[in-house]
This record gives structure tokens, C-alpha cells and sequence, in this order.
């Protein structure tokens, strides 16, 4: 599999079985609600930047009822999944994916009310933080937003022994990730003109749910893993949870939301 295809469909299935129906990480249609506060987005023009495996798609199109959904991949496989889940719920007319290329995105200027991301921007490479916001900024109608949720490295000079295993797990794994601090999504965001810039640390929350999650792997939902991956697969399902469970607990592996406007 290719950096932009880094998932199987038995990894996607096992994915769904740990966070639920539609999600690749933890948070649900909870963090959804926190990120949003509630807001509607009645007829609207979204999209849904890194779409996963739908999740976020159902919700923006049905429970917060967006006009327009455009949800955005570079994964076919997931596109797959997420098509498959927005005919079931039957927003068919709503909902338009997209398969793109890593890069400039191709939809016109100042098309969107928002764009919406979760744990997209960790899979970039620093120097193209940047060149993302830039064309994010370039999508946004004016006066529109950007709501986000993403893993994120602190800001600490010496990063813990529980974080390099963590990180190293990842990459041992193939799967290709960039941390990077706050400061960096901040400085990133004002060097391409956004405003009302924040970011908020919801880390303890998060390190509160993957250890439940953990639990829950080594317990109820073993049989159910070891059935969808495999010993070894399941293996290195309960390692990459536990390092993420314990980088988490050492404040370098850190999850926030980050919002901000275009003028």
C-alpha cells in the first residue's frame, strides 16, 4: 500500500469495531458536537477534508444538516466505505466525494462555509502544514471557518521514552505520521491570513478514552479482533493502543481542536 492508502480493509473493520461504525480514531459524534458546539449548519456548504471511513460525512450531511457535503480522500478504500455508508442513510443527493491527489485541492475559490478535519493534518509532512492552510484559505467563502481535531506533539525539548515507542510503532508498522506542536498549526494559520485562531488541548479526555479503549481490546473485543486481523495483527492492534494510551498519559502526544476563520 501506498503513503496514501495505508489501510486494509480487515485493519478498517477492526478500526470500526474500536471507535465505532464510520470512525478511524476516538471521539464519535461526541467530539463532533464539541468541536461544533452545537451549531447547525442548515444549508451549507461543507467539506469533510480526510473524510476516513464516513463517519463525520453522515453526521455534517444528516444530524447537522449541511446543504452540500464534499467529502475528500486520498484513499479510494475508504472513499469505498464511505460511499457505501452515505447510500445506506440515504444522502445520496447530499453528499459528493472526491478523490484527490496530495496537493493543491480542486474545487474553486471561496466555495466553502467550512471545512471540517479530524486527524488528517498528523499524516503531513511539516512543510506542507502550510501549503494546506493556504488552500484551505483559499476555499473558504469569507467569513468562513475551519474546525479541526488532530493528534499533535508537545512542545516539551525532551520528548518521552513512551512517545518515541509510540512513534516508532507507527512507522514499524508503515504507517506514516508527522506530530507536530500547536505552535506550528498556529504560526501555520496566521502565515495564511486566518483569524480567531484557537486551540484548545483536550488531551486528558482523550488519554481518559484510549484507556478505555485498550481495556476494551484486551477484553470484550479480543475475540472479534483476532477474528478480523489475525494473532498478529491483533498483536499489533494492542500495541499501537497502548502506546497511544501511554504517550497520551506523558503530555508529548497530545490531541486539540483548532478553529479558525478567513476574513
Amino acid at each position: 500500500m501506498s503513503d496514501t492508502q495505508q489501510y486494509s480493509d480487515s485493519t478498517r473493520d477492526s478500526m470500526q469495531c474500536i471507535f465505532g461504525t464510520g470512525f478511524t480514531s476516538p471521539g464519535g459524534p461526541a467530539e463532533m458536537e464539541a468541536l461544533l458546539q452545537g451549531s447547525s449548519l442548515a444549508g451549507q456548504t461543507v467539506m469533510d477534508l480526510g473524510c476516513g471511513l464516513g463517519g463525520d460525512t453522515l453526521l455534517l450531511g444528516g444530524e447537522y444538516n449541511a446543504g452540500r457535503v464534499y467529502s475528500v480522500d486520498v484513499d479510494e478504500g475508504n472513499l469505498a466505505r464511505t460511499r457505501e455508508a452515505v447510500e445506506q442513510a440515504g444522502l445520496s443527493k447530499t453528499v459528493y466525494l472526491t478523490l484527490v491527489e496530495p496537493g493543491p485541492l480542486p474545487f474553486d475559490e471561496a466555495m466553502f462555509d467550512l471545512v471540517h478535519s479530524k486527524a488528517m493534518m498528523c499524516h503531513l509532512p511539516p512543510e506542507d502544514l502550510e501549503s494546506l492552510f493556504s488552500e484551505i484559505h483559499r476555499i473558504l467563502k469569507p467569513g468562513g471557518g475551519l474546525a479541526a481535531a488532530d493528534w499533535m506533539v508537545g512542545d516539551m525539548e525532551a520528548l518521552s521514552r513512551a512517545y518515541h515507542d509510540f512513534a516508532n510503532d507507527l512507522a514499524n508498522t508503515g504507517l506514516v505520521f508527522y506530530f507536530k506542536s500547536a505552535k506550528a498549526h498556529r504560526q501555520a494559520l496566521e502565515h495564511t491570513g486566518f483569524v480567531n485562531i484557537s486551540l484548545e488541548d483536550v488531551s486528558k479526555q482523550v488519554a481518559h478514552l484510549a484507556r478505555e479503549i485498550l481495556e476494551n481490546v484486551l477484553g470484550p473485543l479480543q475475540q472479534t479482533l483476532r477474528e478480523t486481523l489475525g494473532d498478529q495483527g491483533y498483536d499489533g492492534m494492542v500495541s499501537r493502543n497502548r502506546g497511544r494510551a501511554d504517550a497520551l498519559a506523558s503530555g508529548d502526544l497530545q490531541f486539540q481542536y483548532l478553529k479558525a476563520k478567513k476574513p
